[in-house]
C-alpha cells in the first residue's frame, strides 16, 4: 500500500529542518545527494536515503537527513520495476524535504542503475 508523503507527514514523522545544525549549512559547498535501491537477498525491499554534504575549506562533513524504505507487494516485481519504485520514493521524500531547505544549496542526486536513468531521458509520452 503505497503513501503519500506530504511536508506535513515529515513533521509528524519527528523529521523537522529547524532541527537540522545549521552550523552544516552556512558557508563552504553544500550538496544534496541520495543513496537508493540496493539489490536485497529477496529482491523485495527498495529504499530512498536524503543526507546533507558540506565542504568547507578545513573539513567535509556528512550527516543523514531522512530515510524511508518499503517492502514491494507479495506479486512479485523485476528488479527494474523496483528500481524505479525506489526512484519515485527519493523523489516523494526530497520535493517535501528540499521545499524546506535553503535555495542556495546545491543539490546533487545520484543513481548507479542505468535502468532509472534510461527512463528519466525517455520522453514523457513513452513512459
Amino acid at each position: 500500500m503505497e503513501e503519500n508523503l506530504s511536508e506535513d507527514s515529515l513533521d509528524n514523522g519527528g523529521v523537522n529542518c529547524e532541527d537540522v545544525n545549521r552550523d552544516y549549512m552556512d558557508g563552504g559547498k553544500r550538496a544534496w545527494g541520495d543513496d537508493k535501491v540496493d539489490k536485497y537477498e529477496f529482491q523485495r525491499e527498495y529504499g530512498a536515503v536524503i543526507y546533507v554534504h558540506v565542504e568547507t575549506t578545513n573539513r567535509v562533513i556528512t550527516h543523514l537527513l531522512i530515510a524511508k524504505s518499503r517492502v514491494g507487494p507479495v506479486k512479485s516485481l523485476s528488479v527494474p520495476r523496483l528500481e524505479l519504485c525506489g526512484a519515485v520514493l527519493l523523489a516523494e521524500l526530497s520535493s517535501a524535504l528540499l521545499l524546506k531547505l535553503p535555495d542556495e544549496s546545491f543539490r546533487t542526486f545520484w543513481t548507479n542503475l542505468t535502468i532509472v536513468l534510461a527512463w528519466l531521458n525517455k520522453p514523457p509520452y513513452k513512459r
